[in-house]
């Protein structure tokens, strides 16, 4: 019941949900939120279940600021990757890959997370906690895990033989490949999007998928790789 908690949860809680860097305004609202909960009681907040009006499309929310939004943690980064493809794994390469991303899984520096929610973004004056372990060399890291993930063939660990590589389902990309790549609810760009990346530029990923028709399979991959290495993918709004 201390009011310090609210403001507290409330920005921990939207940093890790929605943007790095929210507003006093949205830290306001949902701190009081929270502090209208009692304990042993739970109750709707007043709004009656609708979205925060920080979280509508309004031009007066947060999601119009040029600020707005938060880079994919790596785990993060991963996962949603790898899901787009159905990918099975039993987590071993994916451990082995978050290490060279820059957040080592159970491991942890801090005792609240990888990276500290106060970090100021260099050269700016925008909260980005996940920035904190985003560097030159993590940030290539990205883009090989990403190549990796669309073209390589990945194999068991030398020092973990035991276990088993991670597969990848093309089945879904491949079969649209051979669409002449129109802005249509049925190309292959606009699947990959959806699946990885709602609004996502589809006309960068036509114009730059040079992959024949006659090769759906590295047409497929292709597009997957650019739409995952793109910034609008890899920074969540």
């Amino acid at each position: 019941m201390h009011p310090n908690v609210g403001p507290f949860i409330g920005k921990q809680l939207i940093q890790k949900l929605v943007t790095g860097d929210p507003t006093p305004q949205y830290i306001s609202r949902v701190a009081a939120a929270v502090q209208q909960q009692r304990p042993g009681r739970a109750r709707r907040h007043e709004s009656g279940g609708q979205c925060h009006p920080d979280r509508s499309g309004s031009a007066r929310c947060d999601q119009a600021r040029s600020r707005y939004g938060k880079l994919r943690e790596p785990v993060l980064f991963m996962a949603a990757a790898a899901r787009a493809l159905n990918t099975a794994s039993d987590g071993v390469y994916f451990q082995q890959q978050s290490t060279q991303l820059g957040q080592r899984l159970s491991t942890r520096r801090r005792s609240s997370t990888y990276y500290p929610p106060t970090y100021v973004l260099p050269g700016t004056s925008a909260l980005a906690p996940e920035f904190a372990i985003q560097n030159s060399s993590t940030a290539i890291n990205r883009y090989n895990f990403a190549n990796t993930l669309s073209f390589g063939a990945i194999a068991p660990l030398a020092t973990c033989p035991a276990r088993s590589a991670p597969s990848r389902d093309w089945t879904a990309l491949s079969a649209l490949a051979g669409d002449p790549m129109r802005c249509s609810t049925s190309s292959m760009c606009s699947y990959c999007t959806v699946r990885c990346l709602p609004r996502c530029g589809r006309r960068s990923c036509r114009r730059s998928t040079p992959s024949p028709a006659t090769d759906p399979l590295t047409r497929a991959k292709t597009a997957f790789y650019l739409v995952v290495t793109s910034p609008q993918y890899q920074v969540e709004r």
